[in-house]
């Protein structure tokens, strides 16, 4: 009789673990909580839908962490490929946009962070849209590891990694 009560109990802790470690393994992945940042030629345009940069000057924005979830790093699709790294630049004519985890003080998790060319003029109409006006088209997307990937489509996605 006392064999079936610690039985269920056993199995009951063995369902709460998978369900723990299930949404553990997804939130590594998950990005669910943003949209992607997608970044498009014609004046070159950075648009994260409704969540907001923080202007940290010098052309760094930074977007605060999320639901307590770090970014860790960056995928960015071009159409042609993908292409993922803790840090990216995103070339576009002959300049460069970097993004890159960024933390604000050593005990707080790491937010995205975009940092655009000293002296590049860069505006946000509306929250989650950052707009540098350029004539220049985007070029190619790289890792901090030289992995690079061509623009085909002048569209890139990039996800955030938690």
């Amino acid at each position: 009789m006392m064999r079936q009560p610690r039985t269920a109990v056993v199995f009951a802790l063995l369902v709460l673990l998978v369900t723990i470690l299930s949404s553990a393994c997804r939130s590594r992945d998950g990005d669910d909580d943003r949209p992607p940042i997608i970044v498009s030629t014609g004046s070159v345009i950075v648009d994260s839908k409704d969540v907001a940069w923080t202007d940290e000057g010098s052309g760094r924005y930074r977007q605060k962490e999320s639901k307590g979830k770090s970014v860790k790093s960056f995928s960015a699709t071009t159409g042609a490929c993908v292409v993922a790294g803790e840090v990216l630049v995103v070339t576009y004519g002959t300049s460069d946009i970097t993004l890159s985890p960024k933390r604000r003080w050593w005990f707080v998790k790491k937010d995205a962070q975009v940092e655009f060319p000293a002296g590049a003029v860069v505006n946000q109409p509306e929250s989650g849209r950052l707009v540098l006006t350029t004539a220049d088209t985007l070029v190619r997307v790289a890792n901090e590891n030289g992995v690079r990937c061509d623009v085909v489509d002048q569209r890139i996605e990039i996800r955030q990694v938690h």
